[in-house]
């Protein structure tokens, strides 16, 4: 299997690359739009540090750990509804 931080590196060097020779006055201007749609989630004031946090956590932790297939949650759900009555 590829380690995927390395992959991720990669691509993030390859595009750095492409950029640097980049001269579309409209490219770049959208890459500064995509980034500041990006940097805009944060700046959400709906959000206090601590819900931050926790979503970061658990973005960190889908990473890690791959995450819960959706199919588990179903199961889980259901088992859950059909214990409950």
């Amino acid at each position: 299997m590829v380690n995927v931080d390395a992959t991720i590196l990669n691509q993030k060097l390859e595009h750095l690359q492409w950029l640097s020779a980049v001269e579309d006055v409209t490219i770049i201007q959208k890459i500064r739009d995509l980034k500041k749609e990006q940097s805009d989630d944060w700046n959400d004031d709906t959000l206090t540090e601590e819900q931050k946090k926790g979503i970061i956590d658990a973005m960190d932790d889908i990473r890690k750990n791959g995450g819960i297939k959706h199919s588990d949650v179903m199961r889980k759900l259901r088992n859950s509804i059909a214990n409950a009555t």
